[in-house]
């Protein structure tokens, strides 16, 4: 298994850096980090890491930090199964669902997932094909819908991150940090507010706690 995580511009260059730090500390994975996508939108170049790794990826986005261990992730390698956070519930998550006919209790965040060529390859193609074509239309921006929506038309069983794995820092989930937190996510559009506070915050606070 490797860790990947993108970090295009200085900016995100840099959060990409702590973010894999993060990883690498908790898990000894070694842990790639990708600061140029070719002119492929970063967001989208996400779609085309498994063409570049014959080992399981375990990708997670630059605005994430891992701040404790997170014992089932050696179960994680070379599984059937695409395993990611499911998406809390939103009028956006719905619409997009609606839009395609997905499952919504099997609609998930794409700022963090486990996957591998062998198994999932081919709806990682699909899907970045889906969202570089004409009529593809999403509430989030992106790939994530186009990738919700080939897992489910090849029809790979999600299997669910534990919620208190992956915290997305808003204020909805605040609470939801706890002692057995795995990684914290202010999750794409949030850079700067309550998300960017709370993430800062908790980190601080399991800084303090070690």
């Amino acid at each position: 298994m490797i860790g990947v995580t993108i970090g295009v511009g200085r900016a995100y260059r840099e959060m990409a850096e702590l973010a894999a730090e993060s990883v690498q500390k908790w898990t000894g994975l070694n842990v790639r980090v990708v600061t140029s996508t070719q002119g492929c939108h970063p967001a989208k170049y996400k779609l085309l890491l498994l063409e570049q790794h014959d080992e399981t990826v375990f990708y997670f986005d630059a605005d994430t930090r891992m701040i404790g261990p997170w014992p089932e992730i050696a179960s994680y390698e070379d599984r059937t199964d695409f395993i990611a956070s499911k998406h809390d519930p939103t009028d956006a998550r719905d619409r997009d669902c609606g839009r395609y006919g997905l499952d919504n209790n099997r609609y998930f965040y794409s700022g963090l997932w486990f996957a591998n060529r062998k198994h999932h390859g081919e709806a990682f193609r699909a899907a970045y094909e889906l969202c570089h074509s004409d009529d593809y239309r999403t509430e989030f921006q992106y790939e994530q819908t186009a990738l919700n929506v080939a897992i489910q038309r090849y029809d790979i069983q999600l299997a669910p991150v534990p919620w208190e794995r992956h915290v997305v820092c808003d204020n909805d989930n605040a609470s939801r940090v706890a002692k057995a937190t795995s990684m914290l996510h202010i999750a794409g559009i949030h850079l700067q507010g309550v998300n960017r506070r709370i993430f800062e915050r908790e980190i601080l606070r399991r800084e303090r706690c070690n």
